[in-house]
């Protein structure tokens, strides 16, 4: 591998983090409700045909990028629909949080 092949995995690493953020966010919170699912199947969509796309270009370090930032995000997704599912008609309460990484 380049050295720009690792900075790109890298740099999809770090892309990575911000869902791992909002994941930890959505559980800590026990809520998704402020969060627009159409919006986040649409952001789906796109990663997918993005994920295809790199998969016919046959460029291994972006691949492995994209494979990382479309299982961290559907991931995100999957934990927003089950919080919706076990939320909606139940009053959450918005506590204000401490600002931990883990």
């Amino acid at each position: 591998m380049s050295t720009i092949d690792i900075l790109t995995i890298v740099a999809y690493i770090g892309l990575c983090f911000n869902n791992i953020l909002q994941i930890v966010h959505v559980i800590r919170r026990h809520s998704s409700l402020d969060i627009s699912i159409i919006g986040e199947l649409i952001r789906l969509f796109a990663v997918v045909i993005i994920w295809y796309k790199l998969l016919l270009v046959n460029d291994f370090a972006i691949f492995l990028g994209h494979t990382l930032i479309a299982t961290t995000f559907l991931l995100y997704l999957i934990i927003i629909i089950y919080y919706r599912i076990n939320t909606t008609g139940k009053s959450v309460k918005n506590k204000k949080l401490k600002v931990r990484l883990f």
